[in-house]
């Protein structure tokens, strides 16, 4: 019997990228692919040293493992590497990078057929 959850998961996935995404160029060193990309956010908050808290958002890419398997180094983002975005404004450039102590992406699944890549606008 195969498993629901999983299926229905991986259909969910394809329908996201299919329906929600949108082409974006993702950088690694010298090398750029072209990846279908869905943009979201996600809220981070930090304690400075004086007792402030400090709360941070970061524009997240949602693209398939898949798609991001063809760099070298493999699938996973990695800190450094950029998302250039053709906005409405002009091209922004997005870099990868762990913000507030957290790990720079996650698996939006558990089959791990979605990478959640938390970026920093770094420059247009």
């Amino acid at each position: 019997m195969a498993d629901l959850l999983k299926s229905g998961a991986a259909w969910l996935a394809d329908q996201r990228k299919a329906q929600m995404a949108h082409a974006v160029t993702y950088r690694r060193g010298e090398q750029e692919i072209t990846v279908q990309a869905t943009v979201g956010k996600t809220d981070f908050s930090t304690d400075d040293q004086q007792g402030r808290t400090l709360e941070f958002e970061s524009r997240d890419y949602l693209i398939t493992a898949a798609d991001l398997a063809a760099l070298a180094g493999g699938a996973e983002p990695q800190e450094g590497d950029e998302i250039t975005e053709d906005l409405e404004t002009g091209t922004e450039t997005y870099r990868v990078m762990l913000i507030s102590g957290a790990p720079a992406f996650r698996y939006s699944d558990q089959s791990r057929k979605t990478i959640r890549i938390h970026t920093k606008h770094v420059g247009s």
